[in-house]
């Protein structure tokens, strides 16, 4: 239910979704404590994906990976750039994210992905801090091959509805900059 209706559902029916979910399902009849340690027992990194819109849920869950991860001493920097994702978007993981970035830079296939990471984290967060870090895309786009730019503006155009309706009408200006950048590469 939750992976269909993620996909096909507008905002009003994203923002009563998220509603009846949190509000009602997870706070009042089970408890949001109860209910994430039970994720933090039984959960994966499906999980992670299965929740990935309820930063209040996958938080948690993604910092429990990590330091699993750490313990075992198993965490890549690539590795841990999808498991903060999940996060809720603060100047620390902003400077996680950027710190990130720049170790798994050399690699273009890493650094094509880690641009659609950080959008995925920023955009469960609040419009200051998607602004933010789509500003410093456009910057880094400037100086970035083709293929990569390409890459992500096709992924803004298969975004949730979510994106559609709320984000890219109030980033509009940052987005048109990142298409000219594509254009003037031709």
């Amino acid at each position: 239910m939750l992976e269909y209706s993620k996909r096909y559902s507008g905002l009003y029916s994203s923002r009563k979704r998220r509603k009846w979910l949190l509000d009602i399902v997870i706070n009042e009849r089970i408890g949001k404590e109860l209910f994430v340690d039970k994720l933090l027992k039984q959960g994966n990194e499906e999980t992670l994906l299965l929740f990935e819109e309820y930063t209040e849920i996958t938080t948690p869950l993604s910092l429990y990976f990590i330091s699993q991860y750490e313990t075992n001493k198993t965490v890549s920097a690539s590795h841990r750039l999808s498991l903060i994702r999940y996060q809720f978007m603060t100047k620390d993981i902003f400077d996680q994210f950027l710190t990130l970035f720049y170790q798994t830079n050399s690699n273009v296939k890493q650094r094509e992905q880690n641009y659609l990471l950080f959008l995925q984290c920023v955009v469960s967060t609040n419009d200051e801090q998607v602004k933010n870090v789509l500003q410093w895309i456009q910057k880094r786009c400037t100086n970035e091959r083709l293929a990569i730019i390409e890459n992500f503006l096709d992924s803004l155009s298969r975004y949730n509805n979510r994106f559609h309706l709320k984000i890219l009408p109030n980033n509009f200006e940052i987005i048109e900059a990142i298409i000219e950048l594509a254009i003037n590469h031709l």
